[in-house]
C-alpha cells in the first residue's frame, strides 16, 4: 500500500538536470550535432514550444537559413 508520493520539481532532492543534460547531449550526439552548456542552461525549464524556437533560431544561425 502507497503510504506517500514525493514530487521533486525543482531538483532539491535530486539532482534530475544532471541526468536530463545527459540524455539531451547523447540524442542530439546521436544525429551529428553539438549541443553547449550555455544552451542547456538557456532552455532549462522553459515550455516545449519555447524550447523549439529557440532551437530553430540556433540552427538558422549556425547554417545561415
Amino acid at each position: 500500500m502507497i503510504e506517500a508520493v514525493l514530487f521533486d520539481m525543482d531538483g532539491i532532492l535530486i539532482d534530475s538536470e544532471r541526468e536530463y543534460d545527459k540524455a539531451m547531449r547523447e540524442a542530439i550526439t546521436r544525429y551529428g550535432h553539438m549541443i553547449t552548456d550555455e544552451f542547456l542552461i538557456r532552455v532549462r525549464g522553459i515550455p516545449v514550444e519555447a524550447f523549439k524556437k529557440k532551437s530553430e533560431t540556433g540552427v538558422r544561425k549556425r547554417f545561415s537559413c
